[in-house]
């Protein structure tokens, strides 16, 4: 019985890590700093940018957030993220 509930510990304890970092993951400075030059003119992304994006899928929605706050228009991410194949999820709060 001690051994079950250590290792249900261990396992919720390693979940709640890995929320935690999956939340503090989500940087577009740090994971997409090559889609930023065609995020601010609406422009052309380049096959970088294209990469970076679909290793940052999971961070979409957060990325729209985040550039609201610096007033910048988050249609441009999703027009690059379609130009690159990436399906842009539907975000809360219907961004």
């Amino acid at each position: 019985m001690k051994n079950t509930t250590f290792f249900l510990a261990i396992v919720v304890a390693m979940m709640f890590l890995l929320a935690v970092a999956h939340g503090q993951a989500c940087n577009p400075e740090q994971d997409i700093p090559d889609c930023y030059p065609p995020f601010l003119q609406n422009g052309s992304p380049t096959p970088r940018c294209c990469e970076q994006l679909k290793q940052g899928k999971d961070c979409l929605c957060r990325y729209v957030d985040i550039n609201r706050l610096k007033h910048l228009n988050p249609l441009y991410l999703r027009n690059i993220a379609g130009t690159c194949g990436v399906f842009f999820p539907i975000c809360p709060d219907g961004q």
